[in-house]
């Protein structure tokens, strides 16, 4: 560590100096610079070593740098220590390169620039001026240890945390302080958070105060006025109710009931005449599908076969010598075979119509004997379902027979079995019918191919034989063999062609047998459903008609009714009423819990802040105490923020700053501003006090004192302090503290000082100057 050796101002140029002065001011240590109003001590003092530090301000409300209006152009501030160091500043000069470099030396040789205390404008300010002053000199310092928002929100949560009993609600009881979060996610430092979260939980917690005493009052409300629970087993009264109500609608409607009773007898025998003719009709649709139908012939036709064996022998017999056939009666045979061929070619050009229209006829058919087989399965399905319900019920409200409409339902069900029955036979006998036909257009149609067939081998014979006898005798051999071969051909294929035409004969008489086996086994299981449903009517007993209520019996049954359903109308009354403290208990809970969980916030906030300025101020406390500590004449400060500060007094106790009197308050803020020196480890502590005039006289030796000794004990390095006196005054003690050195200024009559001088002292007359 090092002290201030010296502070000097001179000119470069044209220019006065430092508010029109020029000096070189030697320091010691402690020094007390003492002299009339106007002579320049703050000048030569806290002013230009704060302006050799920090430069000046160019505008008034500059936090950091002094102003003294316009810039002085060429005065040149020097601040030198004992350890060799020197700091220049041009204080003409605001910015660039030259006031960056000086404050760098500024930063390297002395620190953070002290502050220059005026204690009467500090003395006189408001709480909240003082405050600002503090806090900001403090963090300018670096005195201060400044948490974040997110240390302020976290060391909150902590203490939440240590504030929760062991059963309760972690969510519930961290929700006030996750709201508070949302509503300020962030602000300048930890401080500032702290201020703004207690402010708004405070209005929290009055707002959840006065919800759950509305919660509570609501609750004690329904409880003060609970009903008596009702007696017996709901779901017997239920069930009681019901069989009640059955009584009574029986009772009500007994002549409806007559009527329905008999209309259910008429049912009862509809039924059974319906289902013995519905048996009768299976049982014959079963005997004709048992009949089996003959089996087409496997056997080919013999003109067939004796054609194929006739042209097999031609084949093996010699060539026999031609004979020398007639050309004309030959061309006349062609013409005829022509004629013959376009006969056939028409006649099977109709045929294949027919087959083809046969054809599609046959697959409409199987289409509507499909539909109608599936519609046939659909309503046996329902009339089943409906064999196992009961037509003889009675509606319990109404009184009328059979209210779910069992009887016409199982009617049309019945009439639709029958009808579909019907029709899937009758789609059966058309799918057959069309089936033969086409196979009968198919076989037609084939046998008239094979006239065409054998009109063509004609005419190819005729022409065979043109050709040959108009040519020579050689060629009659070829056209012979030629003629046999063709012949064999169309037998061969006729032969086939008969083959084909049993095998889809035989093709067809399968298919149709698998049909009617099929529709044998359906019409079979129609049978046996049928026949069981018989079985069941026969068993059933018709319906009776029913014995009509006395009146003793009905008045009875209306008196057992209304006192069931009184006791289920008090039973749902209580479950509301349960329901209704069950929901109160719940938003009194969550109300209580939400308003315990925001006090415990509100004690957490005051509790972090507290943290907060224990932590941050703790040291400029202990500094500030330690200062005055052997001065017991003196008050004794106390530090806790800059909105809590002010000084022990004896036979007073703890006083706040704005209750001192006016010299307790001067030497209080004289102890913090020797404290903020101390704690913010500058390469050079410096303290600086103007206008130690106004301490009290009899502490102002008390108080420069333990400034001096702090001093010689290392606390502090530099110590320089503005008194205004009279020229010549006795400063009484004060000049005998060791190692303090007082240095008597004189008032120099410069235009500058007559100008401060006339600003501060009155005129006797208008216009008239005092010197």
């Amino acid at each position: 560590m090092s002290k201030l050796e010296s502070v000097s101002v001179h000119s470069h140029g044209a220019t006065d100096g430092l508010k029109s002065q020029t000096f070189v001011q030697p320091l010691t240590g402690v020094d007390l610079l003492v002299g009339p109003n106007g002579a320049g001590k703050t000048t030569r003092g806290p002013l230009a070593i704060t302006a050799a530090i920090e430069g000046l301000a160019t505008v008034p409300t500059d936090p950091r740098r002094p102003y003294v209006g316009p810039l002085p152009k060429g005065a040149i501030v020097t601040l030198t220590t004992d350890t060799g160091g020197v700091l220049v500043r041009d204080l003409g000069i605001s910015r660039g390169a030259a006031v960056d470099q000086a404050n760098g030396d500024a930063r390297h040789l002395v620190g953070v620039p002290p502050t220059a205390w005026d204690l009467r404008d500090f003395a006189s300010g408001t709480d909240g001026d003082r405050g600002a002053i503090l806090d900001a000199v403090a963090r300018a310092g670096g005195a201060l240890e400044q948490w974040s928002v997110d240390m302020a929100m976290k060391h909150t949560s902590g203490l939440l945390h240590l504030a929760l009993s062991e059963d309760g609600d972690a969510e519930a009881w961290g929700a006030p302080l996750a709201d508070c979060a949302d509503a300020f996610p962030t602000a300048p430092d930890g401080a500032t958070w702290l201020k703004a979260a207690e402010t708004w939980a405070k209005k929290e917690q009055r707002t959840t105060n006065a919800a759950q005493k509305q919660a509570g009052n609501h609750l004690g409300e329904l409880t003060s006025a609970a009903p008596e629970p009702p007696e017996g087993d709901e779901k017997d009264d239920a069930d009681l109710r019901m069989e009640l109500l059955q009584a009574e609608a029986a009772a009500n409607s007994h002549q409806q009931a007559v009527t329905r009773a008999k209309s259910a007898a008429a049912r009862h025998a509809a039924e059974g005449k319906r289902l013995a003719s519905a048996l009768a009709s299976t049982a014959a649709e079963g005997k004709r599908l048992s009949a089996q139908q003959a089996a087409p012939s496997t056997e080919i036709p013999d003109d067939v076969v004796k054609r194929l064996k006739e042209a097999e022998y031609e084949m093996g017999r010699p060539v026999p010598a031609y004979d020398g056939a007639d050309p004309e009666a030959l061309t006349v045979e062609v013409a005829d075979a022509e004629a013959a061929l376009e006969a056939a070619r028409g006649d099977a050009s109709k045929a294949e119509s027919a087959w083809a229209k046969a054809a599609k006829a046959k697959a409409t058919k199987a289409t509507a004997r499909a539909k109608s087989q599936a519609e046939e399965m659909d309503a046996a399905a329902k009339l089943k379902a409906l064999n196992g319900l009961t037509t003889d019920a009675t509606c319990a409200h109404c009184g009328e027979g059979d209210p779910l409409g069992i009887g016409p339902k199982m009617e049309a069900a019945e009439k639709a079995v029958s009808m579909s029955a019907k029709k899937a036979t009758a789609d059966e006998h058309a799918f057959v019918t069309a089936t033969l036909a086409a196979d009968a257009a198919q076989t037609a149609s084939d046998k008239i191919r094979e006239k065409v067939n054998a009109a063509g081998l004609v005419l190819s014979a005729s022409k065979n034989a043109l050709a040959i006898a108009k040519n020579t005798s050689g060629r009659h051999a070829d056209s012979v063999e030629a003629t046999r071969k063709s012949a064999l051909t169309a037998a061969k294929g006729a032969f086939d062609r008969e083959k084909v035409r049993i095998d889809r004969e035989a093709d067809a008489y399968a298919a149709a047998e698998v049909i009617r086996l099929d529709g044998l086994k359906a019409a079979r299981v129609r049978w046996a459903s049928t026949r069981d449903a018989r079985k069941d009517w026969e068993d059933s007993t018709a319906p009776t008609v029913p014995t009509p209520p006395t009146d003793d019996e009905k008045a009875s049954t209306a008196s057992e009714l209304a006192a069931v359903e009184a006791r289920l109308a008090t039973r749902t009354a209580y479950a509301a009423y349960i329901d209704r403290v069950t929901a109160a208990s719940a938003k009194f809970k969550g109300a209580s819990t939400r308003w315990d969980a925001t006090r415990a916030l509100v004690k957490a906030l005051k509790q972090a802040r507290d943290d907060v300025a224990s932590a941050a101020y703790a040291p400029i406390a202990e500094a500030a105490r330690s200062l005055l500590s052997g001065a017991s004449i003196l008050p004794q400060p106390y530090f806790v923020d800059p909105s809590d500060y002010g000084a022990e007094v004896a036979g007073r106790g703890r006083v706040p700053y704005a209750g001192l009197s006016e010299s307790e308050q001067r030497i209080t803020a004289a102890a913090l501003v020797y404290a903020l020196a101390t704690v913010a480890g500058c390469p050079v502590r410096i303290v600086l006090l103007d206008g130690l005039e106004v301490v009290q006289r009899d502490h102002r030796s008390a108080l420069v004192s333990a400034l001096a000794q702090a001093q010689l004990a290392g606390h502090v390095d530099s110590v320089v302090l503005t008194m205004a006196a009279a020229p010549g005054e006795d400063l009484g003690e004060i000049e005998g503290i060791d190692g303090l050195t007082v240095h008597r200024i004189a008032r120099v009559s410069t235009v500058a000082h007559v100008q401060e001088v006339v600003a501060e002292v009155a005129p006797t007359e208008a216009g008239q100057c005092p010197f």
